[in-house]
């Protein structure tokens, strides 16, 4: 089993999102929520978003638009973000390890409880 290694570089996003993806969609829970995603298209606004947020350079132009607005209307509960953050800290903690990785937990937390919040499925 090679060493865990530092998050470093865009091609490093893409293997992490990829292994997320495969989880959510291999689950009988979170699979649903993407019938309607066209994959090959929405893959690479993902590594754009994270890349972004990161602060890891993309090889290509940065990220646009509203991560939250393409969630809106997927009839999301409590139990989805639980999943979804279940997997991403499993897709990070396979081969990576450190200061990213954590920052990027952190990010996904914030971002779950906002994206809740504006759901309406957390109170203020």
């Amino acid at each position: 089993m090679p060493a865990k290694q530092p998050i470093t570089s865009y091609q490093d996003i893409q293997s992490i999102v990829d292994e997320h993806y495969r989880q959510l969609l291999q689950d009988p829970f979170t699979n649903p929520k993407f019938q309607h995603v066209n994959l090959p298209d929405h893959m690479p606004r993902i590594y754009h978003f994270w890349s972004f947020i990161l602060n890891i350079e993309a090889e290509e132009h940065p990220y646009k638009g509203s991560a939250f607005e393409p969630h809106a209307h997927l009839n999301l509960e409590h139990a989805h973000f639980e999943t979804w953050l279940k997997y991403l800290f499993n897709a990070l903690d396979q081969n990576y390890v450190g200061e990213v990785v954590e920052t990027w937990k952190e990010k996904a937390r914030q971002m779950g409880m906002l994206f809740e919040y504006k759901l309406g499925l957390l109170k203020g």
